[in-house]
């Protein structure tokens, strides 16, 4: 579970860093205003970091439900 919380972590902050570098390359190349609200960053990381959790948790619990002997036979 912490495996995948760290890489929802890790994909919020390099998706932020990615977004707001191609907003700065946008406006230098159009010339336009580029806004970032916080409130929009915090969401999107928020948002990255339960989706890592969500897709740790739901296989590890099914997982957990099963008998041992049919997890090695599971295909």
């Amino acid at each position: 579970m912490i495996e995948s919380i760290l890489l929802g972590v890790f994909g919020g902050v390099l998706g932020g860093v990615v977004g707001i570098a191609g907003a700065y390359s946008v406006e230098r190349l159009l010339h336009l205003p580029v806004v970032f609200p916080l409130s929009l960053i915090v969401a999107g990381f928020l948002v990255a970091v339960a989706v890592g959790f969500v897709s740790g948790v739901y296989p590890a619990r099914k997982a957990a439900k099963m008998k041992p002997v049919d997890l090695l036979r599971y295909e």
